[in-house]
C-alpha cells in the first residue's frame, strides 16, 4: 500500500495588519517622564544615557538596545555627550500596538529586551541594531521596492522581539479597546491635564465621563494600559520632573505645585518611579551641568531636532519647526550606518565560521 505523498503546499492568508511606525534619531536632555500606547525600541547611538523605567535604572551606552513596553513609565537622561553631539543620541522606533499585537491573538505583549555590556554582543541585539538601521536607511528612500524592505524589516524586527524577548508570564495590563470609549477617554485624560493641582477622585472624574465609578475605573485600566490613580501621579510626576529642572522652587513647593497632597506623598511617587529622591534628582542635574553637559539647550528643543526618515540630506526643518544643518545630519546617519555595519560585519564573520 503507497504511503500519503508529502506536498509542499501552502496557502497564507495574514489578516490586514496596519503597520504604522514612527522612527527618529533625537538628542536626549533632562528626564521628561512619559508614557504611551507605542511599544518603543531604542538603540544607543553615542554617549551614556539613564533609563529609568518599571520603578529600575540603568546605565546605557554605544549600542545598547531597550524596549520600553505598552504604557510603560519611562524616562531617559543624558549622562555623557557621544561625538561632536552636545548630549548623548538615541535612535527611536515606535511600534503601533495594534500591529504588534496581531502576531499574538490581539493581546499586547511584554518583551523583557535590555541589553548591558555582557550581553550587547548577543545575536539578538545585533540583528536588533542592524535591522533597525537599515529600517532607518530604506525610510530615506522612495519607490515600491524601499517600502516592501521597510515593510519586510519591520516583521522581522518584530519576529526578534517575539522569538528572542517575549514574556508571556507577564499578562499584559490592557488588550486593545473598543473605539467607543476613545472620546470619553479624551475628555477625562485631558481634564487630569488641566486640573492635576486639584485634588481629583475617581467618584468626580466618574461623574464627569456619566458613568459609576466602579465601571469607569474598569474602562480606563482596561483602554488606558494604566488604572486611573496611576494616571494621574504620573501626570504630576511629569510636572514635577519638568520644574525640578527648570525652576529653583523647594521640594515642598514643587509637590503642592504639581498637584502632590503633602511632600511624603510626592517622595514615595518620585522614588517609586525614579529610584532616587527628588533632591538627589536636582543635585545629579547641577553635577552634569558642572561637567559641561548642557541638557537645558537640548530640552528647549526635546523631540523637534531630529533626523527623520522622511527627511532629505540638507538644511531642513523639523516637523516642530527646529532646523537641522546637514552637517549635523550626515554626522547621525553616520553614526546609523556605522551600527548597522558593525552588526552585519560580526554576522558575517559567525556566519563564516559556522560553515566551517
Amino acid at each position: 500500500m503507497d504511503s500519503p505523498r508529502a506536498e509542499f503546499y501552502v496557502e497564507h492568508n495574514p489578516p490586514a495588519r496596519r503597520a504604522e511606525t514612527r522612527q527618529y534619531v533625537y538628542d536626549i536632555g533632562s528626564y521628561h517622564y512619559n508614557w504611551h500606547p507605542q511599544i518603543e525600541l531604542l538603540v544607543i547611538l553615542g554617549g551614556k544615557v539613564e533609563l529609568c523605567a518599571a520603578g529600575g535604572v540603568a546605565v546605557l551606552g554605544r549600542g545598547d538596545v531597550a524596549v520600553l513596553n505598552s504604557n510603560e513609565g519611562h524616562a531617559t537622561m543624558s549622562l555623557e555627550a557621544g561625538p561632536g553631539a552636545s548630549s548623548a543620541q538615541a535612535l527611536l522606533l515606535h511600534l503601533d500596538p495594534d500591529y504588534v499585537s496581531s502576531f499574538n491573538s490581539g493581546v499586547i505583549p511584554h518583551f523583557a529586551c535590555r541589553s548591558t555590556p555582557r550581553t550587547q554582543g548577543n545575536a539578538e541585539f545585533r540583528r536588533l541594531r542592524a535591522m533597525s538601521a537599515r529600517l532607518m536607511e530604506e525610510g530615506l528612500k522612495a519607490g515600491p521596492a524601499a517600502a516592501a524592505r521597510r515593510e519586510a524589516l519591520l516583521a522581522e524586527i518584530v519576529a526578534t522581539l517575539f522569538e528572542s524577548f517575549h514574556d508571556p508570564a507577564v499578562f499584559p495590563v490592557a488588550l486593545m479597546g473598543e473605539e467607543g470609549y476613545v472620546e470619553v477617554l479624551r475628555r477625562a485624560t485631558g481634564y487630569i491635564e488641566e486640573h492635576y493641582r486639584e485634588r481629583l477622585t475617581l467618584k468626580q472624574l466618574a461623574q464627569r465621563a456619566g458613568y459609576s465609578p466602579t465601571y469607569f475605573s474598569e474602562i480606563f485600566s482596561s483602554h488606558m494600559g494604566i488604572p486611573l490613580s496611576e494616571h494621574i501621579t504620573r501626570v504630576r510626576l511629569a510636572q514635577a520632573v519638568r520644574m525640578l529642572g527648570e525652576t529653583d522652587l523647594t521640594i515642598t513647593d514643587v509637590a503642592r505645585e504639581s498637584g502632590f497632597p503633602d511632600v511624603k506623598a510626592f517622595g514615595v511617587a518620585f522614588k517609586r518611579a525614579f529610584n532616587k529622591t527628588a533632591s538627589q534628582y536636582r543635585r545629579q542635574l547641577r553635577e552634569l551641568a558642572e561637567r559641561g553637559v548642557d541638557l537645558g539647550q537640548v530640552d528647549e528643543t526635546f523631540h523637534e531636532r531630529f533626523a527623520h526618515p522622511e527627511e532629505q540630506l540638507g538644511d531642513h526643518p523639523g516637523p516642530h519647526g527646529g532646523g537641522v544643518s546637514a552637517e549635523e545630519h550626515r554626522r547621525v546617519l553616520e553614526q546609523v550606518r556605522e551600527l548597522g555595519e558593525q552588526a552585519a560585519l560580526v554576522g558575517e564573520r559567525l556566519a563564516r565560521l559556522a560553515d566551517g
